[in-house]
């Protein structure tokens, strides 16, 4: 079978590639800004990763879960908020109850630390809406970028893990669903 491209079939691909730019170019153009400022931080922290381990940035699903599970989720402990480090096992921690007694916790308490300081669903979810993100950014716009959509079955498994990891730790630790929500009295 021989495949010639004529004028025509060269005009439609054109037209095509064209139409797609354009409407990824309408797509971030008209997203809300603090989507922006949140997306770009987090696709530059994917790329600064990247560089560091690879000759391109493209993204793929295994590099996608790579960078999500080594950089973010596994090093979560050691570099959220104001936390200085996470207790190690061999620390004891005092607290003062109402009663003026000083408690401490050991090493049988360390898991409700550990789990109080780990970054949460939503968090996690957002870095992969990021770099999903930069991906059709590389599919449309500048980058050849050919591998399939990255968010495909081990991704949603391990968000699935993650989001089921959550809610038994917040339940183990009696948070409070509903914290942080309006109180309307009657």
């Amino acid at each position: 079978m021989n495949h010639t491209v004529n004028d025509n079939n060269l005009a439609n691909i054109l037209a095509e590639k064209t139409a797609l730019y354009q409407t990824q170019r309408e797509r971030i153009e008209s997203r809300p800004k603090n989507t922006e400022i949140a997306y770009q931080s987090k696709q530059l922290r994917y790329i600064q990763w990247c560089k560091k381990l690879y000759d391109d940035q493209f993204v793929s699903e295994s590099r996608l879960l790579r960078y999500i599970r080594e950089e973010i989720t596994d090093s979560a402990k050691l570099k959220r908020g104001r936390h200085s480090r996470v207790p190690e096992v061999d620390d004891n921690i005092e607290s003062e109850s109402e009663d003026g007694e000083i408690d401490i916790l050991g090493a049988e308490d360390e898991n409700i630390l550990l789990n109080s300081d780990s970054i949460k669903f939503s968090s996690v979810k957002m870095h992969v809406q990021a770099v999903v993100d930069l991906w059709k950014q590389q599919k449309y716009l500048a980058f050849p970028n050919t591998a399939p959509h990255p968010r495909e079955n081990e991704i949603k498994e391990y968000l699935r893990r993650l989001k089921k990891e959550e809610c038994e730790n917040s339940k183990s630790n009696f948070e409070d669903r509903v914290r942080g929500t309006v109180e309307v009295k009657i």
